[in-house]
Protein backbone atom coordinates (compact mmCIF):
# COMPACT_ATOMS: atom_id res chain seq x y z
CA UNK A 1 0.00 0.00 0.00
CA UNK A 2 0.97 3.36 -0.68
CA UNK A 3 2.30 5.79 1.64
CA UNK A 4 -0.26 8.76 2.05
CA UNK A 5 1.88 12.07 1.51
CA UNK A 6 -0.56 14.91 2.58
CA UNK A 7 -4.34 15.09 3.72
CA UNK A 8 -7.02 17.39 3.20
CA UNK A 9 -9.93 16.55 5.36
CA UNK A 10 -12.84 19.18 4.74
CA UNK A 11 -10.63 21.62 3.83
CA UNK A 12 -11.93 24.98 3.13
CA UNK A 13 -11.11 28.86 2.25
CA UNK A 14 -12.52 32.08 2.63
CA UNK A 15 -11.09 35.12 1.47
CA UNK A 16 -12.91 38.19 3.72
CA UNK A 17 -15.63 35.78 4.01
CA UNK A 18 -15.91 35.07 0.05
CA UNK A 19 -15.72 31.74 -0.29
CA UNK A 20 -12.91 30.22 -2.73
CA UNK A 21 -13.70 26.44 -2.25
CA UNK A 22 -14.85 24.54 0.55
CA UNK A 23 -15.10 20.86 1.96
CA UNK A 24 -12.24 19.58 0.03
CA UNK A 25 -10.80 15.91 0.80
CA UNK A 26 -8.05 14.45 -0.80
CA UNK A 27 -4.91 12.07 -0.24
CA UNK A 28 -1.84 12.46 -2.33
CA UNK A 29 -0.57 8.84 -2.29
CA UNK A 30 3.45 8.14 -3.28
CA UNK A 31 4.23 7.93 -6.58
CA UNK A 32 0.52 9.63 -7.69
CA UNK A 33 -0.13 11.81 -10.79
CA UNK A 34 -2.44 14.13 -10.13
CA UNK A 35 -4.05 16.89 -12.34
CA UNK A 36 -5.85 19.58 -11.19
CA UNK A 37 -8.59 21.30 -13.18
CA UNK A 38 -10.75 24.07 -12.51
CA UNK A 39 -11.89 27.90 -13.89
CA UNK A 40 -9.58 30.80 -13.48
CA UNK A 41 -9.91 32.15 -10.11
CA UNK A 42 -11.25 28.72 -8.59
CA UNK A 43 -8.99 28.63 -6.16
CA UNK A 44 -6.72 25.94 -8.09
CA UNK A 45 -3.11 27.69 -6.56
CA UNK A 46 -4.74 29.03 -3.12
CA UNK A 47 -4.66 25.03 -2.99
CA UNK A 48 -1.53 24.49 -3.65
CA UNK A 49 -0.28 27.29 -1.16
CA UNK A 50 -2.64 25.83 1.55
CA UNK A 51 -0.93 22.33 0.82
CA UNK A 52 2.79 23.56 1.13
CA UNK A 53 2.29 25.58 3.87
CA UNK A 54 2.12 29.09 2.45
CA UNK A 55 -1.36 29.71 3.40
CA UNK A 56 -3.76 28.45 6.16
CA UNK A 57 -7.06 26.47 6.20
CA UNK A 58 -10.53 28.57 7.10
CA UNK A 59 -11.83 25.48 7.94
CA UNK A 60 -10.38 21.63 7.72
CA UNK A 61 -7.57 19.73 8.63
CA UNK A 62 -4.15 19.69 6.20
CA UNK A 63 -1.45 16.66 7.54
CA UNK A 64 1.40 16.09 6.01
CA UNK A 65 4.15 12.94 6.12
CA UNK A 66 6.60 13.96 9.08
CA UNK A 67 9.88 15.19 6.82
CA UNK A 68 8.12 15.58 4.25
CA UNK A 69 10.02 17.89 1.40
CA UNK A 70 7.91 19.53 -1.35
CA UNK A 71 8.84 21.24 -4.33
CA UNK A 72 6.70 24.16 -5.55
CA UNK A 73 6.38 26.32 -8.74
CA UNK A 74 4.64 29.05 -8.49
CA UNK A 75 3.01 31.53 -11.65
CA UNK A 76 5.68 34.36 -9.93
CA UNK A 77 9.24 33.69 -10.56
CA UNK A 78 12.01 33.53 -7.60
CA UNK A 79 13.57 37.17 -7.73
CA UNK A 80 16.66 35.90 -5.29
CA UNK A 81 17.83 34.52 -8.46
CA UNK A 82 18.55 37.67 -10.28
CA UNK A 83 21.98 38.10 -9.85
CA UNK A 84 22.89 34.63 -10.74
CA UNK A 85 23.72 32.67 -14.14
CA UNK A 86 20.70 30.37 -15.49
CA UNK A 87 23.51 27.47 -15.02
CA UNK A 88 24.16 29.21 -11.12
CA UNK A 89 20.78 29.38 -10.25
CA UNK A 90 19.85 25.73 -10.89
CA UNK A 91 23.10 24.62 -9.80
CA UNK A 92 22.27 26.12 -6.61
CA UNK A 93 19.13 24.45 -5.75
CA UNK A 94 20.65 22.02 -3.57
CA UNK A 95 21.92 24.25 -0.42
CA UNK A 96 23.82 20.87 0.97
CA UNK A 97 25.94 20.11 -2.38
CA UNK A 98 27.11 23.93 -2.24
CA UNK A 99 27.97 23.76 1.30
CA UNK A 100 29.46 20.30 0.52
CA UNK A 101 31.65 21.54 -2.33
CA UNK A 102 33.09 24.95 -0.41
CA UNK A 103 34.03 22.32 2.54
CA UNK A 104 35.87 19.77 0.09
CA UNK A 105 37.73 23.09 -1.06
CA UNK A 106 38.85 24.33 2.27
CA UNK A 107 39.61 20.78 3.12
CA UNK A 108 41.64 20.34 0.17
CA UNK A 109 43.80 23.43 0.87
CA UNK A 110 44.35 21.83 4.49
CA UNK A 111 45.80 19.14 3.10
CA UNK A 112 48.16 20.99 0.70
CA UNK A 113 49.33 23.66 3.86
CA UNK A 114 52.76 22.16 5.45
CA UNK A 115 51.56 23.60 8.49
CA UNK A 116 48.64 20.92 9.09
CA UNK A 117 51.66 17.99 8.41
CA UNK A 118 53.62 19.30 11.28
CA UNK A 119 51.20 20.20 13.92
CA UNK A 120 50.45 16.15 13.05
CA UNK A 121 46.41 16.96 11.84
CA UNK A 122 46.55 15.46 8.35
CA UNK A 123 44.61 12.12 9.07
CA UNK A 124 42.35 14.06 11.07
CA UNK A 125 41.47 16.54 7.53
CA UNK A 126 41.71 13.65 5.76
CA UNK A 127 39.11 12.06 7.73
CA UNK A 128 37.19 14.54 7.03
CA UNK A 129 37.51 15.00 3.76
CA UNK A 130 36.66 11.44 2.91
CA UNK A 131 33.63 11.73 4.97
CA UNK A 132 32.49 15.00 3.12
CA UNK A 133 33.23 13.24 -0.33
CA UNK A 134 31.27 10.35 0.49
CA UNK A 135 28.35 12.51 1.20
CA UNK A 136 28.85 15.10 -1.55
CA UNK A 137 28.75 11.53 -3.94
CA UNK A 138 25.73 10.08 -2.57
CA UNK A 139 23.90 13.39 -3.46
CA UNK A 140 24.98 13.27 -6.78
CA UNK A 141 27.43 16.16 -6.81
CA UNK A 142 30.00 14.77 -9.53
CA UNK A 143 27.20 14.49 -11.75
CA UNK A 144 25.72 17.55 -10.91
CA UNK A 145 26.82 20.21 -14.00
CA UNK A 146 25.78 17.62 -16.66
CA UNK A 147 22.38 16.97 -14.15
CA UNK A 148 21.75 20.66 -14.62
CA UNK A 149 23.04 20.92 -18.06
CA UNK A 150 20.43 17.89 -19.08
CA UNK A 151 17.77 19.55 -17.88
CA UNK A 152 18.49 22.89 -19.00
CA UNK A 153 18.36 21.45 -22.15
CA UNK A 154 15.01 19.56 -21.74
CA UNK A 155 13.49 22.93 -20.72
CA UNK A 156 14.70 24.34 -24.14
CA UNK A 157 17.70 26.58 -22.73
CA UNK A 158 20.60 26.60 -25.47
CA UNK A 159 24.01 25.63 -24.19
CA UNK A 160 25.31 29.37 -25.14
CA UNK A 161 22.50 31.10 -22.71
CA UNK A 162 23.33 29.27 -19.47
CA UNK A 163 25.76 31.81 -18.69
CA UNK A 164 23.08 34.75 -19.04
CA UNK A 165 22.09 36.56 -15.83
CA UNK A 166 18.53 35.29 -14.31
CA UNK A 167 17.78 38.86 -14.58
CA UNK A 168 17.52 40.02 -18.11
CA UNK A 169 15.37 36.89 -18.37
CA UNK A 170 12.03 37.02 -19.95
CA UNK A 171 9.14 36.49 -17.05
CA UNK A 172 8.38 32.98 -18.45
CA UNK A 173 11.94 32.16 -18.67
CA UNK A 174 12.89 32.87 -15.26
CA UNK A 175 9.43 30.60 -14.35
CA UNK A 176 11.18 27.96 -16.14
CA UNK A 177 14.66 28.31 -14.29
CA UNK A 178 12.83 27.86 -11.17
CA UNK A 179 11.22 24.83 -12.41
CA UNK A 180 14.65 22.88 -13.27
CA UNK A 181 15.71 24.33 -9.76
CA UNK A 182 12.39 21.84 -8.09
CA UNK A 183 13.32 18.94 -11.05
CA UNK A 184 17.04 18.91 -9.64
CA UNK A 185 16.18 19.28 -5.71
CA UNK A 186 13.87 15.65 -6.23
CA UNK A 187 10.97 16.78 -3.96
CA UNK A 188 8.94 13.77 -2.77
CA UNK A 189 6.43 15.70 -3.64
CA UNK A 190 6.12 17.88 -6.97
CA UNK A 191 3.46 20.89 -6.64
CA UNK A 192 3.67 22.89 -10.64
CA UNK A 193 1.22 25.46 -11.46
CA UNK A 194 0.88 25.35 -15.44
CA UNK A 195 4.55 24.06 -16.20
CA UNK A 196 4.26 23.98 -19.51
CA UNK A 197 2.62 27.31 -20.12
CA UNK A 198 6.36 28.93 -22.22
CA UNK A 199 7.60 25.42 -23.32
CA UNK A 200 7.29 24.21 -26.68
CA UNK A 201 6.54 20.89 -28.41
CA UNK A 202 9.24 19.53 -27.83
CA UNK A 203 10.13 20.87 -24.10
CA UNK A 204 7.01 19.74 -23.00
CA UNK A 205 7.35 16.43 -24.92
CA UNK A 206 10.34 16.17 -22.63
CA UNK A 207 8.68 17.37 -19.53
CA UNK A 208 6.09 14.91 -19.46
CA UNK A 209 8.85 12.13 -19.90
CA UNK A 210 10.38 13.59 -17.15
CA UNK A 211 7.07 13.73 -14.85
CA UNK A 212 6.12 9.83 -16.03
CA UNK A 213 9.29 8.37 -14.64
CA UNK A 214 9.62 10.96 -11.82
CA UNK A 215 9.87 8.87 -8.24
CA UNK A 216 7.77 11.02 -6.49
CA UNK A 217 4.32 12.58 -6.51
CA UNK A 218 3.02 15.00 -8.83
CA UNK A 219 0.21 17.28 -8.79
CA UNK A 220 -0.37 19.74 -12.17
CA UNK A 221 -2.14 22.69 -12.17
CA UNK A 222 -3.81 22.64 -16.08
CA UNK A 223 -5.77 24.37 -18.42
CA UNK A 224 -8.27 22.62 -20.26
CA UNK A 225 -6.45 22.61 -23.38
CA UNK A 226 -3.34 21.14 -21.92
CA UNK A 227 -4.50 17.58 -20.59
CA UNK A 228 -3.44 14.74 -22.40
CA UNK A 229 -4.17 11.44 -19.66
CA UNK A 230 -3.24 12.41 -16.33
CA UNK A 231 -3.42 9.12 -13.92
CA UNK A 232 -5.95 11.00 -11.65
CA UNK A 233 -8.12 14.55 -11.88
CA UNK A 234 -9.32 16.80 -9.58
CA UNK A 235 -11.71 18.95 -10.43
CA UNK A 236 -12.85 22.02 -8.04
Amino acid sequence: MSDCMITLANVKKDFGGNPVFNEINLEVLDGQRIGLVGENGSGKSTLFKLMIGLDTPTGGVITRRRNLVVGYLAQEADPRMEQHTIFEAVAQSSPELVTLSGRLSALEAQMADPEIAAAGRMAQVLAAYSKAQERFESLGGYTLEHRVEAVLAGLGFAAAELHQLVGVLSGGEKKLVNLARILLQQPDVLLLDEPDNHLDLLAKAWLENYIRDYPGSVIIILSLIHISEPTRQAEI
